[in-house]
């Protein structure tokens, strides 16, 4: 079995962009004070929370937490059996992935 591992630099960015946009929504969560019991894992994980008497509540960023989720945006694998070669797994992969949305293309319709 091959492991074959690739870093996508427009991936990373989409992927980035969608965090941000996932922490500044659980922050305000957190501010508001209308927490999703489904976010309740990613309060934790991302955020401290306290709350104080004259502040009130103040939300504070983990920010080895985001770090470290932020340093695999952009990568992916793939695994193969047969194929060694990264760009032909690659070309395989795309040419797979564009087929199957054709198909999906045609189900919807």
């Amino acid at each position: 079995m091959y492991l074959l591992l690739y870093y996508n630099a427009e991936k990373a960015g989409k992927d980035g962009h969608k965090f941000n946009l996932r922490m500044i929504a659980l922050q305000q969560e957190l501010l508001s004070g209308k927490r999703k019991p489904e976010h309740e894992k990613d309060y934790g994980k991302y955020f401290e929370v306290k709350h104080t008497p004259v502040r009130g509540v103040r939300v504070i960023p983990i920010q080895t937490a985001m770090d470290q989720v932020k340093s695999r945006f952009g990568f992916f694998v793939l695994l193969s059996n047969e194929v060694k070669k990264s760009q032909m797994a690659l070309e395989i992969y795309r040419n797979k992935d564009v087929v199957e949305k054709a198909y999906q293309g045609i189900i919807a319709f």
